[in-house]
């Protein structure tokens, strides 16, 4: 799905896993630059890797 994202810039609250993280999946994969925000680093320092492998590489 085109959402028109491409390099749009979206900050995700609870990115690190559930809803926010697949929202930022489809953020990511439609070419938007992704900020993750949430209460667990190492959750989201994984979450953040997986949208690097996705094609967002500022996560």
């Amino acid at each position: 799905m085109d959402l028109g994202l491409k390099d749009a810039c979206a900050v995700v609250v609870g990115g690190g896993r559930g809803m926010g993280l697949a929202a930022a999946h489809c953020f990511a994969d439609d070419g938007a630059r992704v900020a993750l925000i949430g209460r667990t680093r190492d959750v989201l320092d994984g979450a953040a890797a997986q949208l690097r492998d996705r094609g967002s590489p500022d996560a």
